[in-house]
């Protein structure tokens, strides 16, 4: 072995690790916070390496940035501002571009209207609350190549009485252009920030689109063929 680097979380996961051309290590992973335990802290160690923070929501997410030496050069977690409930940010899927930008997506729930969720330190709006901390709603993030939040966007329920959810592992593709297209699987109608997306059956799969700015472009439903596109 030429290095380890180890962390201690509550229940942690690597969901993905991608390398890039000057042999950096990019890993995401997903892992519970001071929600589900106060005494779910997070220390990562290694060569070089004794960093360590906590964050406010019951399930959240980081993305750590490892030289080739196995030295620690970031890590950049979900975090927020937490009142009461359960909210979760749970991450599925990053790719790094030629840039090293980092794009992360997933599903994510604010659990309560007193809640507030960010990745970064960027706002990632969810929309209203609905009645269960149970429904998620699709989101992607962008990091710039030190880590910082470039921008940060979810998607919102169509109807304040019925709820949608994703149900999937939400992924995502970068573009050249800095754009990014996600991909997942909901039960109700979603609002890409005007840009609407209907169904004629209770699960449907749908692609939405963000610019290199993190503004929503275009949504639509590739289940059906009569989809509706804004």
């Amino acid at each position: 072995w030429d290095w380890v680097v180890s962390a201690q979380l509550c229940n942690g996961e690597v969901r993905e690790m991608v390398s890039d051309s000057q042999g950096n290590t990019h890993v995401l992973v997903n892992f519970h916070g001071l929600a589900y335990s106060s005494n779910c802290d997070v220390e990562i160690k290694g060569t070089s390496v004794d960093e360590s923070f906590s964050t406010v929501n019951y399930a959240d997410s980081m993305v750590m940035k490892l030289d080739s030496s196995g030295n620690l050069l970031w890590v950049t977690p979900s975090s927020g501002s937490r009142s009461t409930g359960s909210p979760q940010v749970i991450s599925t899927d990053m790719v790094v571009d030629s840039n090293g930008n980092v794009t992360i997506s997933g599903r994510a729930t604010i659990a309560s209207s007193a809640n507030n969720i960010t990745f970064a330190g960027v706002d990632l709006d969810l929309g209203t609350y609905c009645s269960s901390s149970s429904y998620y709603r699709p989101f992607v993030v962008r990091l710039d190549g030190n880590g910082n939040g470039a921008w940060a966007q979810g998607a919102r329920s169509l109807l304040s009485n019925t709820c949608a959810s994703e149900s999937s592992n939400v992924k995502v593709v970068s573009h050249p252009d800095g754009s990014a297209t996600i991909t997942g699987t909901v039960n109700r109608e979603l609002d890409f920030n005007g840009h609407q997306v209907s169904h004629n059956s209770y699960y449907y799969r749908y692609l939405a689109h963000v610019d290199a700015s993190g503004n929503w472009q275009w949504a639509k439903n590739i289940t059906q063929s009569s989809s509706s596109m804004g």
